[in-house]
């Protein structure tokens, strides 16, 4: 993850595997956790503004990705347990 120019890392992930981010704007404040392979990952967002856009940044020529689905939960997966870390949207992040 990437903000104000500090970067914070989850697991790292390698083509074939799914890549997933769950988006509750439900919640105060509204996160945003993302899953590897549905494993929820240790970091995640916390103050997400109340409009957002999605969009992915490919580093290296030939690589892609495909949405898969984009769906609305009536309850959230995330559990944020013992050993996850909030980082705040729109302050610096220090680790």
């Amino acid at each position: 993850m990437s903000h104000l120019g500090d970067r914070i890392e989850n697991d790292e992930f390698s083509s074939g595997d799914r890549v997933a981010m769950e988006l509750d704007m439900n919640s105060m404040p509204r996160t945003l956790t993302f899953f590897v392979n549905d494993v929820e990952q240790k970091n995640y967002v916390t103050n997400i503004p109340a409009a957002v856009r999605f969009f992915a940044l490919l580093y290296k020529q030939g690589t892609q990705f495909k949405v898969l689905k984009f769906e609305t939960l009536s309850i959230p997966t995330a559990k944020h347990l013992k050993g996850s870390r909030a980082w705040k949207w729109g302050t610096e992040w220090e680790k």
